[in-house]
């Protein structure tokens, strides 16, 4: 008997299927475009640690693969859910 898959490890396993055509690392607007994430966002994931990039010259390059894992695994949006009073 196997146990189902927790949300995370779904997410998880969604984001190792990411297609080789997407790149290793792309610059801040690409990067941006990719993911829908915006810049001052993506740069304080970046400062946090939980984003990474490397910098080449004046240019900043987001680990493309890692950020789509991290996003994958981030908890899915409860829209128009209403707090419990």
């Amino acid at each position: 008997m196997t146990n189902p898959m927790t949300s995370e490890a779904a997410s998880l396993a969604r984001a190792a299927s990411i297609d080789s055509a997407v790149p290793f690392y792309a610059g801040m607007a690409e990067w941006t475009a990719i993911s829908g994430i915006s810049r001052t966002r993506t740069y304080t994931l970046l400062a946090t640690g939980q984003l990474r990039a490397k910098r080449v010259g004046n240019r900043t390059l987001v680990d493309v693969r890692h950020g789509l894992t991290w996003l994958a695994a981030q908890p899915d949006a409860e829209i128009g859910k209403k707090a419990a009073a």
